[in-house]
């Protein structure tokens, strides 16, 4: 009977103590990131979101690529053409915890601002030539906690409208990213 109550009282005082549920968190900071397509290449922006209640998310994200420049070739003459894009959107996602982390699948949708320059080698520069184009993309990150931060890598393919520019130029692909965000706590439910 003594070996019964000593499970018992071992049994009640390993149970999990109640905790009052977050209604959510804001999510502020900056991200990096790699577009794999010419236009793309290496960027960096700001993001902004709510974990409502810790189980959907949704924010937005503005990111400027730096692109990158070719040379084209014409019947007259060659010009070195610059491509670079602006990606404004609205993030939502469904977090899905896994240990300690949380495995968020979501897709953004927005827009995505093209701008091509074209600069005759040995020449002047002439203006940019821009196309601002509808944006979806699919994609999972993986939410981490350190130091009071939360880490998101975040792998996503993502398809934009072919904007009508001075050269041709892939206009969807894969891009990974890297958020950093500070977070403040919106509240927790009382009892």
């Amino acid at each position: 009977m003594t070996r019964l109550r000593a499970v018992l009282v071992a049994t009640v005082l390993g149970l999990p103590s109640p905790v009052r549920a977050q209604l959510g968190e804001v999510q502020v900071g900056g991200l990096l990131s790699y577009g794999v397509e010419d236009a793309y290449g290496p960027g960096a922006g700001l993001v902004f979101g709510v974990a409502a209640g810790r189980i959907t998310y949704i924010g937005a994200r503005w990111t400027y690529y730096t692109g990158s420049e070719t040379r084209v070739t014409t019947p007259t003459e060659q010009l070195d053409v610059t491509s670079r894009v602006q990606l404004f959107a609205v993030d939502l996602g469904v977090q899905v915890p896994a240990g300690a982390f949380e495995i968020i699948p979501g897709m953004s949708i927005g827009a995505a601002r093209f701008a091509q320059r074209a600069q005759p080698v040995g020449g002047t520069a002439a203006p940019s030539v821009i196309a601002t184009e509808f944006f979806w993309g699919a994609g999972l990150s993986v939410l981490g906690r350190v130091a009071g931060l939360v880490v998101i890598p975040e792998v996503q393919y993502g398809f934009a409208g072919d904007p009508q520019l001075i050269g041709p130029l892939v206009h969807q692909g894969l891009m990974v990213s890297m958020r950093v965000a500070a977070t403040f706590e919106v509240g927790r439910v009382r009892r």
